[in-house]
């Protein structure tokens, strides 16, 4: 998968978890600094990047997806090259 296409996806699942226009997605959106992004909502995203992608996060990588930007390194880790 292109950079470009892991970075919309990556978007999009952020969108539609938390109930935001695409535009309004930036890699500087932080855990707990986005009103739903809360612990439930946490959770929610963690899930549906994994449906996403089709992949399972380790403990320790749900544990510090503290930014979308950090989400989208994580995701590219588990993506084959």
């Amino acid at each position: 998968m292109k950079n470009e296409d892991v970075h919309k996806k990556v978007i999009g699942v952020f969108a539609k978890t938390f109930q935001i226009p695409e535009q309004k997605v930036t890699e500087d959106i932080a855990y707990n600094s986005y009103e739903k992004w809360d612990s439930l909502g946490h959770l929610e995203l963690v899930s549906n990047l994994e449906k996403a992608f089709d992949i399972s996060f380790s403990m320790d990588d749900v544990l510090i997806m503290g930014s979308v930007a950090k989400c989208e390194q994580i995701v590219r880790g588990y993506l084959p090259i």
